[in-house]
């Protein structure tokens, strides 16, 4: 007979885990979109500095993590081949907590966006339906070229305005 086994806790989420969804998002190129939000305020000539342009930066590296995560869910399969080491072809994030990422980062950018002011939200939520368009699309026509990042970081050229 053998000896009973100790039951530890219920399993918590590593920082295998975290560090997975973390690389899911593509943290340079949220940051990069951030920084292009404020270099669009910078070059504008107005108020570079300003609570709202902040909120707006970080809105938008939240909106771009969403659509990177959308992303790597709809090109899973072709990822597999081309990009094995990636958060979910091997296996170190499950498709529905990349969904779950890319929900909450949609929300929370667009939460920012709304307390950045009106037009900044206006930006926000056309940017993010166009990265929902774009990633539905990609789903229905996978040959068409990926350009949801680029969409993205294009839109805080409306800064200069």
């Amino acid at each position: 007979m053998s000896a009973p086994t100790a039951q530890g806790p219920p399993e918590q989420p590593s920082a295998l885990g975290l560090l997975s969804a973390v690389r899911l998002t593509r943290p340079r190129n949220c940051m990069l979109t951030g920084v292009s939000v404020w270099v669009g305020a910078v070059t504008s000539g107005h108020p570079h500095m300003t609570i709202e342009v902040a909120l707006a930066a970080l809105g938008a590296g939240a909106i771009a993590g969403a659509g990177n995560s959308m992303n790597d869910v709809i090109d899973l399969e072709i990822d597999q081949h081309n990009r094995p080491d990636r958060p979910l072809p091997s296996g170190q994030l499950a498709v529905g907590v990349a969904l779950a990422v890319a929900a909450l980062l949609g929300v929370v950018g667009l939460c920012l966006a709304f307390l950045a002011g009106l037009p900044v939200t206006s930006l926000a939520f056309t940017t993010f339906a166009a990265v929902l368009s774009t990633a539905l699309i990609a789903a229905v026509l996978p040959l068409l070229p990926p350009t949801t990042a680029t969409k993205i970081t294009a839109t805080t050229a409306f800064f200069l305005l």
